[in-house]
């Protein structure tokens, strides 16, 4: 389909791999996706200033693609040890802007 911008999506992302188990991006969450993965995604069906909603954040890595593009993120975890790495990556990924 067409997106944003008359931008074409193939059906195939080739070029974004998982995390390897010896990454060290891993925080040791199961479900895991690769932060690059999450910006695609983000800036593909979001515009900057926008509010993405994650309901289940796991360990933040839409977050932190938010945070990275310039767009608002509100996060839900039930689960408490995730919740914590999750707000650990935002604050660093919110560090790592101001240091920019």
């Amino acid at each position: 389909g067409i997106l944003k911008d008359g931008i074409t999506m193939s059906d195939v992302w080739t070029d974004i791999s998982a995390l390897p188990h010896n990454s060290k991006a891993k925080v040791g969450h199961p479900t895991q996706k690769p932060v690059k993965l999450m910006r695609r995604i983000v800036e593909q069906f979001t515009n900057e200033g926008d509010v993405v909603l994650d309901f289940c954040m796991g360990s933040g890595s839409t977050g932190v693609a938010c945070i990275e593009t310039g767009r608002d993120f509100i996060g839900i975890e039930s689960d408490a040890e995730y919740f914590d790495i999750a707000r650990c990556r935002l604050e660093n990924a919110i560090k790592n802007i101001i240091r920019e």
